[in-house]
């Protein structure tokens, strides 16, 4: 690859982690501004390395589950080698889900091999795992009535 090629690319990788945290800081703010009661811990085990970030998602309905909308809130915390734990605070009671997934090499993204499976750790709420693909909403979602702590253990 061409030094110039190489100097676009990293431009466009620094441009899209702009972006992402640019996105967070706002999702933080907007959920700030709203009267909100519940906090949920994520409590992420099996965390098989030090290197990279662990990305999370709380998700709240089958279209964010499904990537087709925002996320009701995430975050991107350094990975540390066994566990870590994060709290998301002021949620509404309600139904939610967790997507986590550790981003080893830092590029923003789960990758997977040539016939489409994860080659970096994963995980969902329930300990949710699909036959042949992700888990189905049902799998994944809880109830969210009060402060509660939930374990995510990743896969790999």
């Amino acid at each position: 690859m061409s030094a110039r090629l190489e100097n676009v690319m990293n431009q466009i990788i620094d441009n899209a982690k702009t972006i992402l945290k640019m996105s967070i800081v706002t999702a933080a703010l907007c959920l700030s501004q709203t009267a909100k009661s519940d906090a949920l811990t994520i409590n992420i085990n099996k965390v098989s390395e030090s290197s990279g970030s662990i990305m999370i998602a709380i998700i709240a309905n089958e279209e964010q589950f499904k990537n087709k909308a925002a996320s009701t809130a995430s975050a991107i915390v350094p990975a540390a080698q066994g566990s870590t734990s994060i709290t998301f605070h002021n949620l509404n009671a309600g139904e939610y889900g967790v997507q986590v997934m550790h981003d080893i090499n830092g590029n923003g993204e789960l990758d997977a091999n040539l016939v489409g499976m994860p080659t970096e750790p994963w995980g969902f709420s329930n300990d949710a795992a699909g036959s042949f693909g992700p888990p189905k909403w049902g799998q994944v979602k809880f109830k969210l009535a009060s402060d509660i702590s939930i374990d995510v253990n990743l896969n790999d």
